[in-house]
């Protein structure tokens, strides 16, 4: 590249690293490695970048040409080449082809036109390098950072220091505006500037804007998830009794059976309830049969017997044979189940029996 005239005795100095001083006991802050050869090692790397201070910008290129639609402003118009490999083919002037450059497009400054400047910061300014070369672009240089294309290269860390050497990248913005203009309007897909050797390449994106994708990222990312958290708070109180419906729906299907046997012995209870109501209903209308058997047992001599025993309602009919069948209505009269006991046919004599022959009605007691 080009170094700006103001700087031109400044930069040899700061660019090429001091000769590293090789004290006793400066080899304990690396770690524990055999002194002498850590002392080679630091002269070894000191002598390389003297050397490579010297060389060609082109020979220090640390690699290939990325591959690109190469524009190079001329007095004829813009001329753009296609590079691949390394290698450049000539496309023609821009404009005189139907269709706009396709793929990324790098603008070949002007010799002259790329300024570099070597800066010695903090090594804490790492952390955010492009905000504190924003900030000071004032001071380091005679522009204003808007009125820039930008970037740096570190060139080295001193830890024992605590210093971080950069070489900052500048191309004025009025020296290449009329060239960039032309490109955009034409469609092409601008992606850097580029020094007349190749060995300098500006981004045209801002320097920070990964910086600040990634910080919208972030935002987004802190967006979205204060609105799940937000969304996830309303929906957590019908989530969760949706969840505690079902279950108690799993434990009603889990139950059912349980409850039509429940269900079942409730009907047969209550039929047996029902029975016993037409039984203790017939009962009262008719008396209870047991007692009426107990109280005409009761009341009978042991020489009687019956031959027949209705009940019908409360009309109480007996017949039968006895000793002495007169004796039975004083008997029947004295249960305190019968009433009104009489003879309902006249006794009639059973010489081969010896015994009298009886038809006895009376009503049973409510």
């Amino acid at each position: 590249g080009c170094l700006h005239p103001q700087w031109q005795q400044e930069s040899l100095a700061d660019i090429t690293p001091p000769l590293p001083v090789l004290q006793r006991g400066n080899y304990r802050q690396f770690g524990s490695r055999h002194p002498g050869k850590q002392m080679v090692e630091q002269v070894l790397a000191w002598w390389v970048q003297q050397l490579l201070a010297w060389l060609p910008a082109w020979v220090r290129r640390p690699g290939r040409a990325q591959d690109a639609i190469v524009a190079e402003a001329s007095p004829s118009g813009i001329a753009l080449m296609s590079r691949r490999r390394g290698q450049e083919a000539p496309l023609g002037l821009l404009g005189a082809g139907p269709n706009a450059p396709r793929g990324p497009v790098v603008l070949r400054l002007p010799p002259g036109a790329l300024l570099q400047r070597p800066v010695d910061l903090p090594l804490a300014a790492e952390r955010d390098l492009s905000g504190v070369l924003r900030y000071e672009m004032d001071r380091l240089t005679p522009f204003n950072v808007d009125d820039l294309y930008w970037t740096w290269r570190v060139l080295g860390r001193d830890r024992a220091r605590g210093r971080l050497q950069i070489l900052l990248l500048l191309v004025p913005r009025s020296a290449v505006d009329a060239p960039l203009g032309a490109l955009r309007r034409a469609g092409a897909a601008l992606s850097a500037l580029e020094s007349a050797d190749g060995s300098c390449v500006i981004p045209l994106a801002p320097a920070d804007s990964r910086r600040q994708r990634r910080r919208r990222l972030v935002l987004a990312v802190g967006a979205v998830g204060c609105a799940g958290l937000a969304v996830a708070a309303v929906a957590t109180p019908f989530v969760m009794q949706s969840l505690s419906a079902r279950a108690i729906e799993r434990r009603i299907v889990a139950l059912r059976p349980q409850v039509d046997r429940a269900d079942a012995l409730r009907r047969r209870i209550a039929g047996g309830v029902a029975g016993a109501n037409v039984v203790a209903a017939q009962q009262a209308e008719t008396g209870d049969p047991l007692a009426v058997l107990t109280a005409v047992t009761d009341a009978l001599a042991d020489d009687t017997y019956l031959r027949e025993l209705t009940l019908r309602g409360r009309v109480l009919t007996l017949a039968g044979q006895s000793a002495a069948a007169a004796r039975l209505i004083p008997a029947l009269t004295a249960a305190p189940t019968l009433r009104d006991p009489a003879f309902s046919a006249p006794i009639t004599r059973n010489e081969a029996a010896q015994a009298e022959l009886f038809s006895i009605r009376a009503m049973v007691a409510p």
